[in-house]
């Protein structure tokens, strides 16, 4: 299980951009790539702090708002080509569970 800190519309289960063809599979530039992890914080801590926003979004703290979803699979410790498959469990808005497998 592995809990993901929402912000922003972009989608949090594709931190990569990839060609459908499977050419490059290492990536445009495959030097440039970024981790699982720097891509979650991206779309987390660092995205609020962009925002002037962290004391209340990005981390899972006393405080702030309780926006977050929990997926089936741990993307930190899964190959990073099965995180598409990741599925949603529970998806929390203000605390409050509006989604629920």
């Amino acid at each position: 299980m592995c809990v993901l800190v929402q912000i922003g519309l972009l989608h949090p289960l594709i931190p990569w951009r990839r060609t459908l063809d499977g050419k490059n599979p290492d990536g445009w530039i495959p030097d440039q790539k970024v981790s699982v992890t720097e891509a979650v914080r991206g779309y987390t801590i660092n995205n609020a702090y962009a925002a002037f926003m962290e004391d209340r979004l990005g981390s899972i703290e006393v405080g702030k708002y309780a926006d977050f979803t929990i997926l089936e699979k741990n993307i930190f410790t899964i190959d990073p080509e099965e995180i598409k498959d990741a599925g949603v469990l529970y998806t929390i808005v203000d605390g409050k569970i509006v989604y629920k497998k």
